[in-house]
């Protein structure tokens, strides 16, 4: 199938309308439901079926459109390798990162690298670590940054950053801590309400059990900011890594550093063996080992 039928098939599932579709891309509509009939023949199943106010996916259509936007960023990407190969001084930069990574990434690497080549364009995946493993494998990101604990297999090559404590981070006013000094032990997490990103649960639970006791956790979720909300309104404790805070400043809010190394994280600079990395991927590669070291 020509990959130009993906991309008008992209074209209807985002515009709602094979009408819409056909004014946004300039094909004739019919040669769209002609197009759209014929992947349902092909693939033996109906992918859109129309609803009260315009065309919806069926779950067969989510999947195709899904890869079909996958299969159209890998053709992009390919355009976009030569081209960076001829220049060097322009091109996209293709990144995934996690949540809690996100904010102080781009005021750290992210911006520096954007003031020394202010022609280079980003395509930013703010996923989950899995998430972003996948995206590597399958060619759609050059470079992941992602957070230790995660798993990986020996087709990746990983860049470490130094160690990072975790902290409780809590409103001024609540008394959950009241006597503690600079650093707090784990057993002092003990009946206080946490809120943790979901990826670190198992490790907080551990030390904590390590400890003797089970946290109380009162929410667990896949954002930082969604934590520090939470501490924000005196509610809970939110967990998480000391350099997530390194540009975040809040009046209300306190910060004591948890002594427990097995709570430690490191960030990872993630690519893939052996594979052709862009000039503009392998130019922000080199500034992060040159960060690093």
């Amino acid at each position: 199938m020509d990959l130009q039928h993906y991309r008008n098939f992209i074209a209807i599932v985002e515009e709602g309308s094979l009408t819409a579709a056909s004014r946004k891309i300039h094909v004739a509509q019919p040669a769209l439901s002609n197009q759209l009939k014929a992947f349902e023949k092909e693939f033996g199943t109906q992918l859109m079926k129309r609803g009260s106010r315009k065309l919806e996916l069926t779950d067969t259509g989510q999947i195709l459109y899904k890869k079909a936007q996958h299969l159209c960023e890998l053709e992009s990407s390919v355009y976009k390798e030569v081209a960076d190969c001829v220049s060097g001084a322009a091109g996209t930069l293709r990144l995934g990162l996690t949540p809690s990574n996100a904010a102080t990434f781009f005021e750290g690497l992210l911006l520096a690298f954007h003031r020394q080549n202010p022609d280079i364009c980003y395509e930013l995946h703010e996923v989950v670590s899995n998430e972003i493993i996948d995206l590597l494998q399958n060619g759609v990101i050059e470079i992941g940054i992602v957070r230790t604990p995660f798993q990986v297999s020996s087709q990746f090559e990983v860049l470490h950053t130094k160690e990072d404590p975790m902290v409780a981070v809590y409103h001024k006013n609540s008394a959950w801590f009241n006597g503690a000094g600079d650093s707090l032990s784990i057993v002092q997490l003990k009946d206080v309400p946490l809120c943790v990103i979901r990826r670190f649960e198992p490790m907080i639970s551990d030390a904590c059990f390590q400890a003797g006791f089970a946290p109380n956790y009162i929410c667990v979720n896949t954002q930082l900011i969604t934590n520090l909300m939470w501490a924000r309104q005196g509610i809970g404790a939110a967990i998480v890594p000391l350099s997530s805070l390194e540009d975040f400043n809040h009046e209300s809010l306190c910060c004591k550093q948890i002594e427990d190394a097995s709570l430690h994280t490191r960030r990872a600079v993630v690519t893939v063996k052996n594979r052709y990395l862009s000039a503009v991927a392998q130019n922000f590669l080199n500034l992060c080992k040159k960060q690093m070291n």
